[in-house]
């Protein structure tokens, strides 16, 4: 079995966890990763964390994606899609910077013209998982 001990990104509880409500949406949590977790005392040990970075294209690379998103977590009022070349649909293109974000469940479009993160992007322990941190603490 692979070590568990060694693991950054820890959870408060196992049964609500905001980021595992997020990594269960992305279809990534599952019984085997819960119970590698419990045996790492409520933390994603380092194997699990390289694999959700490895099947999801982490850490973010792309400098445009990389610059989008921290403009997104610093501006509460969001961006305004034709401002950054997008429209209510081009937004979710997989190959975009958005459709990356969008994909990750990140961020989502208000009023069809207007796009915001959605509250995990804010969680320092995602923003590790993505490459934004070097640290998942606050």
């Amino acid at each position: 079995m692979p070590n568990s001990t060694f693991a950054l990104v820890k959870f408060a509880s196992l049964g609500n966890d905001p980021v595992i409500a997020w990594l269960d949406g992305l279809e990534f949590w599952n019984e085997k990763v819960e119970k590698r977790c419990q045996e790492a005392n409520n933390h994603l040990p380092l194997d699990l964390e390289v694999l959700f970075q490895e099947e999801f294209d982490l850490p973010l690379v792309s400098a445009d994606t990389i610059k989008l998103l921290r403009k997104l977590l610093g501006d509460s009022n969001g961006i305004e899609l034709r401002k950054i070349g997008y429209t209510s649909t081009s937004w979710r293109d997989p190959g975009t910077c958005t459709g990356k974000l969008n994909n990750l469940h990140l961020i989502r479009v208000q009023d069809g013209n207007l796009l915001k993160p959605l509250p995990i992007a804010f969680d320092p322990r995602v923003q590790f998982l993505l490459g934004l941190r070097v640290s998942p603490l606050p």
